[in-house]
C-alpha cells in the first residue's frame, strides 16, 4: 500500500538517535504550525536515508517543502541519494538541507547541483542551524535548540538535556516527544517517570557493567575496558571521576568506543 502524502506539506527527515535530530524535526514541525500547513516526520539514520526518500518519491508528493536536517552524507548510498532528490525535485517540491557533519567538497558540489538550499556548519549542531533558518522568533524553538547544544557538544551544563538524552535512551517514542515539543511541552509528569525509570534501570547496568571492567597500566596511563548496556558518555563520565585516563566502551553488538577520561 502507498502512504499517500497530501500537496503543501512541510516533511521533515531527520536523525532518529539523538536529541539533536529530534529536536530538528520538532523546530521545522512548529515552522510548520505557524505557517499553517500539513506536517510529516521522516526519523531515519544516514545509512537508511535513500529508503525515505523513496517512500517520499512512491507517495507521490508534490508542491511540499522538504527540509532534511542532522543527516550526514553516507558514502555507500550518496550517490543513490542524490538521483532520488533530482526526482522528487522534478515533481516541484522545494529541499533544503542543513547539517553539522563533515563534507566532501564533491559531496557539497553534487548536493548543491540539486537542493535548493544546502547549510553545512560545523560549528553548531543541527537544531541550531534549523532554528537560525526556521525558527527566528520562536523562544520555544531556541531552548529546544540551545537544549540540543547542550547535548550534542557534550557541554552538559543543562540538566533538562541530560534528562531527555536519558528518556531518549530509554526507547521513547521520538514522535509523541515531538509532538509534545511542537505543542511547547518541554517536561511533564509523564517524562519525568519514564526518566526515573531509566535512571534506576542505568544503575543496574552500571552496576554489571563496572563489575566486568579490566584495567590496564600503559606507562603512568589507567586504561579502562569495560563492556557495557549503557551509553558510552554515562560511563566515561563515571570512570574519568575514579581516575582513568582512557576508557574502551564496547557495546553489546561489538562497537568499540574510545573516550578520554582523565585530562
Amino acid at each position: 500500500m502507498v502512504e499517500k502524502v497530501s500537496r503543501s506539506n512541510v516533511l521533515s527527515i531527520s536523525h532518529w538517535k539523538d536529541l539533536d535530530g529530534v529536536a530538528s524535526a520538532a523546530i521545522i514541525g512548529r515552522y510548520a504550525d505557524r505557517t499553517r500547513r500539513g506536517f510529516k516526520v521522516y526519523l531515519t539514520e544516514p545509512y537508511l536515508f535513500h529508503s525515505v526518500l523513496i517512500r517520499i518519491l512512491k507517495s507521490g508528493v508534490s508542491g511540499s517543502e522538504i527540509i532534511i536536517s542532522d543527516i550526514g552524507p553516507n558514502n555507500r548510498i550518496f550517490g543513490k541519494a542524490i538521483s532520488l532528490l533530482a526526482a522528487i525535485k522534478k515533481r516541484g517540491n522545494t529541499i533544503i538541507w542543513i547539517d553539522h557533519h563533515l563534507w566532501s567538497e564533491d559531496q557539497i558540489s553534487s548536493a548543491r547541483n540539486v537542493v535548493n538550499e544546502l547549510i553545512i556548519d560545523t560549528s553548531k549542531c543541527a537544531a541550531m542551524l534549523v532554528y537560525e533558518r526556521f525558527g527566528e522568533g520562536d523562544e520555544f524553538s531556541k531552548r529546544l535548540a540551545e537544549l540540543a547544544t547542550d547535548a550534542d557538544f557534550w557541554i552538559r551544563k543543562i540538566d533538562l538535556s541530560i534528562k531527555l538524552c536519558k528518556v531518549l535512551a530509554s526507547g521513547y517514542s521520538r514522535e509523541r516527544l515531538i509532538s509534545k515539543f511542537r505543542e511547547g511541552i518541554l517536561w511533564d509528569s509523564e517524562l519525568e517517570s519514564v526518566y526515573s525509570r531509566r535512571v534506576e534501570r542505568e544503575k543496574v547496568l552500571l552496576e554489571k557493567a563496572i563489575r566486568k571492567l579490566r584495567e590496564y597500566k600503559v606507562d603512568n596511563l589507567r586504561i579502562a575496558v569495560i563492556l557495557a548496556e549503557i551509553s558510552a558518555g554515562e560511563i566515561t563520565e563515571i570512570l574519568a571521576e575514579r581516575g582513568y585516563d582512557i576508557i574502551a566502551v564496547v557495546s553489546k553488538k561489538g562497537h568499540v568506543s574510545l573516550r578520554r577520561g582523565n585530562n
